[in-house]
């Protein structure tokens, strides 16, 4: 192998070697993110497992445990967007 060819191949590699790097950089975000939404999702559990009575009213320090925001998309449209990411859609015509 001459020292063009040698470089050629180095550098498919090298590009291979970085494309993989951001994968699994990208991959390791997603696994890091999921593990902190199971960690915010038994944290909740807990709360309501340590509850002696059924929720009857509102509770604000359980509702800000979960979730993050609301979101005001039109007159008609929000959605809760809890801390794991997850978001409900909310209709709010039934609410006139």
């Amino acid at each position: 192998m001459n020292q063009h060819e040698y470089k050629e191949h180095y550098n498919t590699l090298s590009d291979e070697y970085e494309e993989l790097k951001q994968k699994i950089e990208k991959i390791d975000t997603k696994l890091k993110s999921k593990k902190a939404g199971s960690l915010l999702m038994g944290n909740f559990l807990n709360e309501i497992s340590a509850r002696e009575n059924l929720i009857d009213t509102f509770d604000e320090k359980l509702f800000t445990s979960v979730v993050d925001k609301i979101v005001v998309k039109s007159y008609t449209k929000a959605a809760f967007v809890f801390k794991n990411g997850q978001e409900i859609p909310l209709n709010l015509d039934q609410y006139r």
